[in-house]
């Protein structure tokens, strides 16, 4: 197997000892079950979204076995065409270390976004739920496993492009968070609908939900 310029020592040591076929077999598994978990979540907020007339109604179907069948039609589509289009521009090999590492970083920010946030939730809503362990002790620990994991990944600098990717996560968190608080200043009830579509994007979700008619497997909202 050769190496890219992207791979650093150790890579090649694993991949030219005699575990390659296993680090093979594990890198192969990671990505099939990183593009269903992608896939999944994809389809259910198209479906979610669809739901809310925020893309077509049609998006919104569900088949008989309660699954947003036709947003998991679009996500593949738009997965095969963008295989097709990259696939004939860079190589596979390219393709899959940008695509992988780019999809890293955006993990490593909505995982520590995340930690930060249940903690402020806990702290401003269920105060007499807050335990210094859970929400203190637990949240600090795993942003300091997020800090290891996150500079494992930016030190020492990659290559470019991998190197622009880093700036790009970052640009990218930043607008979203001027977004965000532009919009509370604005408009507060439309980040307030926002929270809500992803927090309801699933089909058994959205049938608690007092604002969105139910759902009948095999067709749409009624």
């Amino acid at each position: 197997m050769r190496a890219t310029s992207s791979m650093r020592g150790g890579d090649v040591r694993w991949v030219r000892s005699n575990c390659s076929t296993l680090v093979t077999i594990s890198v192969m598994t990671s990505f099939l079950a990183l593009n269903i978990v992608t896939v999944t979540a994809a389809a259910r907020m198209i479906y979610s979204m669809g739901r809310d007339r925020m893309l077509p109604g049609f998006l919104a179907h569900v088949n008989d076995r309660r699954a947003p069948s036709r947003a998991a039609l679009v996500v593949g589509i738009f997965g095969i065409a963008v295989t097709l289009i990259f696939g004939s521009i860079y190589s596979a090999e390219e393709a899959a270390t940008w695509g992988s590492y780019i999809a890293t970083l955006f993990f490593i920010v909505a995982y520590a976004l995340l930690i930060v946030g249940v903690v402020r939730l806990y702290w401003n809503q269920y105060r007499d739920e807050f335990s210094y362990v859970r929400h203190v002790a637990v949240p600090i620990a795993s942003l300091i496993g997020v800090g290891i994991v996150a500079y494992g990944n930016v030190h020492p600098t990659p290559p470019s492009p991998l190197r622009w990717f880093i700036w790009a996560t970052l640009a990218v968190t930043l607008v979203a968070a001027l977004v965000a608080m532009w919009l509370e200043r604005r408009d507060p009830e439309k980040l307030v609908k926002a929270g809500q579509l992803f927090a309801a994007a699933t089909p058994e979700e959205a049938d608690v939900r007092p604002d969105v008619d139910p759902l009948v497997p095999g067709g749409q909202p009624v």
